[in-house]
């Protein structure tokens, strides 16, 4: 093989290997713009369910109608992001499928927490009607409190998915790299 073809074959290897190189860079760029979205979704949703739970707790504090309007708005933020999820794997989509179902009793356990404060709550005449309504009160603030901590849990299994596929998007793409400059 005379020089002429060597530095042509060299200059035409040196030019996939380039091409490559760049469509893998591309691929993997748009790959952890995904991810990143994911995150910033998970992120979105655990302040959310932070917020909800303030307002929830200014709202068992001082029962005023304030309170339970932005109770119910930032619930309807919510719902908004988890009805446009962007999760593809099999286990992100059970994770907020569990988040929509988790929501949807923190809708209805402050409906009945807000009914029960509108029908006199512990405002009535018999000691043992006053213990039972301080006891569902307890109970439905117990209940949202829980509810809304294993939906923050989920949102951070969901943002720790995300951390392990960037780490292994970034370790392919520096295999690929390596491989590049070997070859």
């Amino acid at each position: 093989m005379n020089i002429k073809t060597q530095h042509y074959l060299g200059a035409c290897l040196s030019a996939v290997m380039v091409f490559v190189v760049g469509v893998a860079l591309f691929v993997a760029s748009q790959h952890l713009n995904r991810v990143l979205d994911r995150y910033h979704f998970a992120s979105d949703i655990a302040t959310g369910i932070s917020e909800l739970r303030y307002v929830m707790s200014e709202y068992v504090l001082h029962r005023h109608e304030r309170a339970r309007v932005q109770w119910q708005q930032r619930h309807d933020t919510v719902a908004t992001l988890l009805a446009s999820d962007s999760f593809e794997g099999a286990d992100q989509q059970r994770i907020v499928s569990v988040l929509r179902e988790h929501l949807q009793d923190l809708k209805e356990t402050f409906s009945r927490l807000t009914r029960h404060y509108a029908s006199g709550g512990y405002g009535r005449s018999d000691p043992a009607e006053t213990a039972s309504s301080r006891e569902l009160e307890a109970r439905l603030v117990g209940r949202l409190e829980a509810t809304s901590q294993e939906m923050i849990s989920a949102t951070f299994r969901l943002k720790r998915e995300s951390d392990a596929d960037m780490e292994s998007t970034q370790r392919w793409v520096n295999m690929l790299v390596m491989l590049a400059i070997t070859v």
